[in-house]
């Protein structure tokens, strides 16, 4: 009879690297076939306090690559403690320079987020929309 248990698996899990927890979520997601992808975003910035740039920037990676290939990508605020429109801009607004509403529509789902970084959200992702397009009318 094995000992090994659920809390075995739990504490095995917590120890990984977050790296880590992200590419076997990742890999057992593609290989299922689904072109759907789910993801803590405390596993990807590796905090439960989103507030800097960097971390935001982590995120912005793994969205922006996983959409690129044509993924759905589910994004859960799950366990995230603060969050800020440093973090924001950089994980979801930064998107918009580079892929247009409609894909970031269809591909990018934000779930178990609050009411408050909700309204955070909609202002970086109004800004993002404005900034980008201002830009690009600059450049023509």
């Amino acid at each position: 009879m094995s000992d090994f248990c659920d809390r075995d698996v739990l504490e095995a899990w917590t120890e990984m690297s977050p790296e880590i927890r992200v590419f076997l979520r990742l890999k057992t997601q593609i290989f299922s076939k689904k072109k759907e992808v789910s993801f803590l975003v405390t596993d990807l910035s590796d905090t439960e306090l989103c507030i800097d740039s960097e971390a935001g920037h982590l995120v912005y990676k793994k969205i922006k690559h996983l959409i690129q290939l044509g993924y759905h990508v589910n994004l859960s605020f799950k366990g995230v403690r603060v969050n800020t429109t440093c973090f924001l801009n950089n994980a979801i607004g930064a998107l918009y320079g580079v892929l247009t509403h409609d894909e970031i529509k269809k591909y990018l789902t934000v779930k178990d987020i609050s009411g408050e970084d909700l309204y955070l959200l909609k202002r970086v992702v109004d800004n993002a929309k404005s900034f980008f397009i201002k830009q690009e009318q600059t450049q023509s």
